[in-house]
């Protein structure tokens, strides 16, 4: 969770060790990303399989995913608790209300957030605003 080019996409593949969810110097995430376990790495918007985070960045930039979020499974260890643990990426928030709409709805079912903040700027406005909203 945080303000859009946070930093939250590069966040998740760093703690994955490998890139789950595509990362680009515009912003991208335009779905939540829901990273779950599974015996591979597959990619899944609604019906439609997707091969790899370059391909899914492709389809998030051109056209309407008809989804109303990306599901990635992949055999991280940190997801083997039971099916208790997924990791979400969700699209950033202060660029368009689609998007600040998309992310709220999704936080009020989470059980844990993790707020990623853009460095220098701490402590803007927007950052600010997303931490009362976690109140």
């Amino acid at each position: 969770y945080g303000e859009v080019k946070a930093g939250k996409s590069t966040l998740l593949n760093a703690i994955a060790g490998t890139v789950l969810s595509p990362v680009a110097f515009d912003p991208i995430t335009s779905l939540p990303v829901r990273i779950t376990y599974g015996e591979e790495t597959v990619w899944r918007v609604g019906e439609r399989t997707i091969g790899s985070a370059e391909e899914l960045a492709r389809l998030m930039r051109t056209e309407e995913a008809g989804a109303s979020e990306v599901v990635v499974e992949t055999d991280l260890d940190l997801l083997q608790l039971g099916g208790q643990v997924d990791l979400i990426d969700t699209p950033g928030v202060g660029s368009e209300e689609r998007f600040d709409s998309i992310t709220g709805d999704l936080l009020r079912s989470l059980d844990a957030v993790v707020l990623v903040v853009r460095y220098p700027g701490l402590f803007t406005k927007v950052t600010r605003r997303l931490m009362d909203g976690l109140q």
